[in-house]
């Protein structure tokens, strides 16, 4: 079904953030590396007020999610894992080139793994500003 859908159903590297959007590790719909650019993005929409980006990086690490692709360079964890990307049940944390097949089987369908939920929220921090 992925190979024919056209809804892209995850914001990453490629698209930016979309409105109104927060981080897939925190419950949203983005799965792209967190940077200063993106924070702002989120916070523009009203999410993660008060945030840092060594908060949101802290989140992810919390979680044991490497950015980027390749060998975990920790000793205990499963290197293969990081391979893989987050969306497919990996620790991974990258954006396959738009125009691949990696890119459509893992932006274009509903991820089989839900977000790891460390409670690490700093605590000024807010996820959003709605209701």
């Amino acid at each position: 079904e992925w190979l024919t859908a056209t809804e892209l159903l995850y914001g990453n590297d490629h698209t930016g953030v979309r409105p109104g959007d927060r981080p897939w590790i925190l419950e949203g719909a983005d799965v792209g590396t967190p940077s200063r650019e993106r924070l702002e993005a989120y916070q523009a929409g009203g999410a993660l007020i008060g945030w840092n980006i060594a908060q949101l990086r802290e989140v992810y690490a919390s979680d044991g999610v490497v950015l980027g692709a390749g060998m975990d360079d920790r000793s205990s964890a499963d290197r293969a894992r990081s391979f893989r990307h987050v969306l497919d049940g990996g620790s991974g944390l990258f954006t396959p080139q738009p125009d691949t097949m990696g890119y459509k089987r893992l932006m274009y369908r509903p991820a089989r793994v839900l977000p790891p939920r460390s409670g690490t929220t700093p605590p000024a921090a807010t996820l959003s500003t709605k209701g």
